[in-house]
């Protein structure tokens, strides 16, 4: 600050340098004032507009600071980052302008920013997740649903199941980067090629609290969505009626595609039909189920179609992989003790200067918006249909928007610790690696190696699953769309060993199998 005799708090003119920023907002510089003020008489600061006034001259009477700072309004929607501007002093005294930080000032302005960071961070937290997020099913339907969750009979084949990419023991993935669909063999991280033709396209995801009333997107893409209380997916008007939530939606859809469990056309009948017409495909499933032996007495008035075979699937995944009453909802709920100190640590950084939050927010820990985060491409890629290269731009497949290539919706965390690996791709085999790749995007781009993921045996590969990791051209789109997308979905500081340690800790609170009371 340029000094011209104050006393107190900006009883004279002071010209103060340097300035404060919230969100990641242009910086507001720091102005002459009588006191700090920041419209008291409003019940909010404007978060939108992200603007908060702030003048100090020089500390002198203690009690008027106090005065004047207690006159700011109702902080709770103060933006959760808080970026503190860089004042320096003009020190006339020795005649000469000595540029640096002026105690005073900068110890004030942090002290504030503390206080409101801790305001805003305490509102950031969100609500845990209670039974009342999630829907109530006959337990009959839930029975069913297991069944069908675990039968091969409705893949095309008759060689896969649900189950076999979303394996309880693994997380309800598989626990590959990669994973291997129809014509595979065994499970897990033990399933070989067999006659499967290619690797799938992107990792498994897991199927923890897919049900809860929250979602509004689902697959990595969010091609079945909810949107104005109607179900946005890419069978558009074929899509059946009588579905009882997004989850049922989104079950249609691995059931008709061809890598999944659909196999080729010219291997059955359900496969043939799925490429000119879903719904006769799902009819033929449908059929087979009301067929089959044991399935007779499952079913209680109505005809049997599609829509009652998915309900089911959505009832019982819904039901069994419900993440709730993890460590961290029970310190939400008011618990002290429910996290460790290390745990709480992490929890501060997640909320806090970390940014973390900034994304996986709300009770699922998600935004369930799309972000370029510049994982590294590698596999068949979810190829469009007419593009020349076998790649995966995300978002920008179902919106045909380039603004959104090479994005992929915000993954919910709860019970994360257990559903390596990470990345829409698995790119990322632990997660040590993707906070390491989140803190430092552009480096660990540059510096990823295929030896970072857990694929099958490809002894006999049909395709090289790593053709793009030296595409000079496909990584030079990937860091342009990160570049021009990415800068808000990264964390906001530099992420050391210790503080990657601490948020792990913290991921790992998001539990469930914990074994903690």
């Amino acid at each position: 600050c340029r000094q011209t005799g104050a006393t107190g708090i900006g009883r004279r003119q002071a010209q103060l340098c340097g300035g404060v920023a919230f969100a990641g907002g242009a910086i507001e510089k720091f102005k002459t004032a009588d006191v700090i003020h920041g419209l008291s008489k409003a019940k909010a600061v404007n978060a939108a507009q992200q603007k908060f006034s702030l003048g100090i001259a020089r500390i002198g009477d203690g009690r008027k600071f106090g005065d004047g700072f207690f006159k700011l309004p109702d902080l709770k929607r103060l933006p959760r980052r808080l970026h503190i501007g860089q004042g320096w002093t003009d020190q006339r005294s020795t005649g000469e302008a000595t540029k640096g930080y002026g105690k005073v000032l900068h110890g004030v302005v942090l002290s504030i920013a503390g206080l409101c960071a801790g305001i805003a961070q305490a509102q950031d937290l969100p609500k845990p997740l209670m039974p009342s997020d999630f829907r109530q099913y006959d337990p009959a339907e839930v029975a069913l649903g297991k069944l069908l969750f675990f039968d091969p009979l409705l893949s095309g084949n008759r060689n896969i199941s649900c189950a076999t990419c979303h394996n309880p023991t693994y997380g309800t993935g598989d626990g590959l980067a990669l994973g291997i669909g129809e014509g595979g063999i065994g499970a897990g991280q033990d399933r070989q090629i067999g006659t499967a033709k290619v690797l799938q396209s992107r990792n498994a995801p897991a199927l923890w609290n897919l049900g809860a009333s929250q979602v509004r997107r689902l697959f990595h893409d969010g091609r079945v969505e909810l949107r104005d209380g109607r179900y946005i997916t890419p069978a558009g008007a074929q899509l059946p009626a009588g579905l009882n939530s997004l989850l049922a939606a989104q079950a249609l859809f691995p059931l008709i595609a061809r890598s999944e469990m659909a196999g080729d056309p010219e291997e059955n009948e359900i496969a043939d039909a799925a490429q000119d017409n879903a719904q006769k495909a799902w009819g033929l499933i449908a059929q087979r189920v009301v067929k089959a032996d044991k399935y007779k007495g499952l079913f209680f008035g109505g005809d049997v179609d599609i829509s009652r075979l998915v309900n089911a699937i959505a009832a019982y995944v819904d039901v069994s992989f419900r993440a709730v009453n993890t460590a961290f909802d029970r310190f939400l709920s008011g618990s002290s003790t429910a996290l460790t100190d290390t745990e709480r640590q992490g929890l501060d950084l997640f909320f806090g200067p970390a940014g973390c939050s900034l994304c996986h927010s709300g009770p699922l820990l998600s935004d369930q918006r799309f972000h370029v985060l510049a994982v590294p491409q590698f596999g068949p890629g979810l190829t469009r249909r007419f593009d020349p290269v076998a790649r995966d731009v995300g978002r920008m497949a179902v919106t045909d928007d380039p603004v959104d290539a090479y994005s992929f919706r915000t993954p919910f965390l709860r019970n994360v610790a257990n559903t390596a690996p990470y990345g829409h791709n698995g790119a990322f085999a632990t997660l040590h690696d993707m906070l390491r790749h989140h803190s430092d995007p552009i480096g660990s781009f540059a510096a990823w190696t295929p030896e970072k993921v857990t694929l099958p045996d490809l002894r006999n590969p049909v395709q090289n699953p790593f053709a793009l990791v030296t595409d000079d051209i496909e990584k030079a789109r990937i860091l342009k769309a990160f570049h021009a997308k990415g800068a808000g979905t990264v964390l906001p500081m530099k992420l050391t060993e210790s503080d990657i340690t601490k948020l792990v800790a913290f991921l790992n609170s998001l539990s469930v199998s914990d074994g903690r009371p």
